[in-house]
């Protein structure tokens, strides 16, 4: 729980901090989902687990925080790689369906060797 705490609190500064990346990161929950990104593609790739962010989500999951952390981890990534884009652009809307490269891109980064060693 601790833990989880930690990632919440991470994501709460982030709403706080004004930046762009907050900015992308607010643009991407108020847009509507699209269709799943095209084959072949990996960035930007969508939030894995972007339904924690909704109001009233479950965060009561065993691996919660493990989600939350692939959630910024993706973010980060995609906004270094967008960062001369614009911010609408940085990051795909929520509920936007991963790609089969774009699994493979999360895949290893949640499995135990991935980001688990930031729990």
């Amino acid at each position: 729980m601790h833990v989880q705490r930690n990632w919440s609190g991470l994501f709460d500064r982030l709403r706080r901090s004004g930046s762009k990346m907050m900015r992308s990161f607010f643009s991407a929950k108020a847009r509507p989902p699209q269709r799943r990104a095209p084959s072949g593609k990996v960035w930007p790739c969508p939030l894995p687990f972007s339904s924690l962010h909704a109001r009233g989500a479950n965060r009561r999951q065993r691996d919660v925080a493990l989600k939350l952390a692939l959630n910024f981890t993706v973010l980060s990534l995609n906004f270094l790689y967008g960062s001369q884009r614009h911010f609408a652009e940085v990051v795909p809307s929520f509920g936007n369906a991963l790609n089969l490269e774009q699994w493979g891109l999360a895949f290893p980064l949640w499995s135990e060797n991935g980001i688990a060693f930031l729990l």
